[in-house]
């Protein structure tokens, strides 16, 4: 037997376990010694095999249910892939890939999905992906189940998206968002941003710099003010009340803000939304100063109207802060916010 330290104390080994080099003449700290370079060569060896392993699924990703025939797939193949080439292709894939991910999530012959819709939406809002990804992967979607339904029992599409679920699946994607804290985006930044991005693209960073919102709220602003008879925002007495899907805990009165227009910017930003407007994806972010990220417009908003005076409680409830607290751990540590107002 050998004796060599454990995680719990001492651990014997049997002779015949003894790994190449060891011998019974050996010193207790040669033996020590050999274990140690034993150990560190068998961790070298499951980390580059866990790195292939990795690597190999990566680049040839399967996916196996009995929804997924090889007849259908190829039928698929053929139909929307083979003519492409560069980055439509590429784009397609990536959407094949996902397809095929939700088939296998929702686990039932694509001839019954229109009798359980909504197994299908929240197999889309699981992917934890943007909404305008998830109308593409929905999309496709029934293109797969009519090519399936043409061999078989036949194929009723899914009817669009609710919008209550448009919600959801905007609120799964914030959820799923992780990213690095972000800097402040300056005014001055902001206005340099518009000789960098395409319009639709800086009117979203705009709207999110004048009125402090967060991501998801400003993609809000890109959808009608009421879904399924519930205000998602509007416009009235020259403020904006907006809907913050961050807060659905709470009970839904509780869940809005209230914006009021302090500025001509405010309301020409909302104009320009009319537009148009698109939330920068990560390569738009590439144009972005260093360090700042989406919430970039939201952190800006903060130090704007901090340095022009006014009061941070004021300054709390416009961001939607339900405690004080909240905008002077997470804005004051930022270096966003200096001073606390009286009273």
């Amino acid at each position: 037997m050998m004796e060599v330290p454990g995680k719990k104390g001492l651990k014997y080994i049997p002779q015949s376990s003894w790994p190449n080099g060891f011998h019974k003449d050996l010193t207790y700290a040669q033996a020590l010694e050999i274990q140690r370079s034993y150990n560190d060569s068998e961790v070298i060896k499951r980390e580059a095999s866990a790195q292939a392993i990795k690597a190999r699924l990566k680049t040839a990703e399967r996916f196996e249910s009995a929804y997924l025939p090889e007849d259908v797939k190829a039928a698929y193949h053929a139909t929307y892939l083979s003519h492409l080439e560069g980055k439509a292709l590429s784009n397609a894939q990536s959407l094949w890939k996902e397809v095929q991910r939700v088939v296998v999530a929702i686990n039932m012959p694509p001839e019954r999905w229109c009798l359980n819709p909504q197994v299908v939406y929240k197999a889309l809002a699981d992917l934890g992906k943007s909404p305008d990804w998830c109308k593409r992967v929905f999309a496709a979607l029934n293109l797969y189940g009519a090519l399936y339904g043409l061999e078989r029992k036949g194929f009723v599409g899914v009817k669009k998206l609710p919008n209550t679920w448009h919600v959801k699946i905007a609120d799964a994607f914030h959820d799923a968002e992780k990213g690095e804290k972000s800097g402040k985006l300056t005014l001055e930044a902001l206005e340099e941003l518009k000789k960098k991005l395409s319009p639709e693209h800086w009117r979203w960073v705009n709207a999110s710099f004048w009125f402090g919102l967060r991501p998801e709220e400003v993609d809000l602003l890109l959808g009608p003010p009421v879904i399924e008879r519930r205000d998602m925002w509007k416009v009235e007495n020259e403020a904006l009340t907006i809907y913050q899907p961050k807060l659905r805990g709470l009970r839904w009165p509780d869940r809005y803000k209230h914006i009021p227009f302090s500025c001509p910017e405010q309301p020409a930003a909302l104009s320009l939304l009319k537009q148009g407007a698109k939330r920068p994806g990560p390569r738009v972010l590439e144009h972005f100063p260093q360090g700042v990220r989406l919430y970039g417009g939201r952190h800006g908003f903060t130090s704007y109207w901090d340095a022009k005076g006014v009061d941070i409680r004021t300054i709390s409830r416009w961001l939607g802060h339900r405690y004080l607290m909240t905008t002077e751990k997470y804005y004051r540590d930022l270096g966003l916010v200096h001073k606390a107002g009286g009273g």
